[in-house]
Parts: C-alpha cells; sequence; structure tokens
C-alpha cells in the first residue's frame, strides 16, 4: 500500500471480490482513499447483492467473472472506457 501512496502515475487496479484477507471491495476504498488518481475494475464471482457495495467503496468499473469464462469482451470493454479517462 505504501508504494501505491507513493506513486506520481495514474495507474489501474484490478483485482476479484474474494481476497484471501478480505474483500476486494474494501482494497479499493483503501486505495482510493491513498491516490486519487488511480482507476479501479473489480470482478465479481459470487452474489451480485455485493455490487452496491463495490460502488460505494469507490470502484469505476465491474465486470463479472462469467463474462470473462466467455469471453464477452467485458474485460476490455471496461479498460478502454477507464483509459479514456485518462486521455
Amino acid at each position: 500500500m505504501q508504494r501505491l501512496s507513493e506513486q506520481k502515475n495514474q495507474f489501474i487496479v484490478i483485482t476479484i471480490e474474494q481476497l484471501k484477507d478480505g474483500l476486494g471491495a474494501g482494497l479499493m476504498k483503501t486505495v482510493k482513499a491513498k491516490n486519487q488518481v488511480n482507476r479501479s475494475l473489480l470482478t465479481l464471482t459470487r452474489n451480485h447483492q455485493i455490487n452496491l457495495k463495490s460502488l460505494e467503496s469507490g470502484v469505476d468499473a465491474i465486470i463479472l467473472d462469467e463474462s470473462l469464462d466467455h469471453r464477452t469482451g467485458a474485460l476490455i470493454s471496461a479498460l478502454e472506457a477507464r483509459a479514456k479517462d485518462y486521455s
């Protein structure tokens, strides 16, 4: 986390909602608090009720893991949308 807070360039954080030591939404909230210039993308693998928590944590984009399994292009679309913010 210290390296993230010292980061001067813009970056994208990508994580899943179920981490070994907590929820990805909590991680995103911490990252956003430390560095406001970054963008974040969360992959959901379980009940979609976590969407609200994710949005409240400041996540910029959410994709469902099933869209990765079926190669719908959701990840690329989300990354492209976030990249436009950097232009």
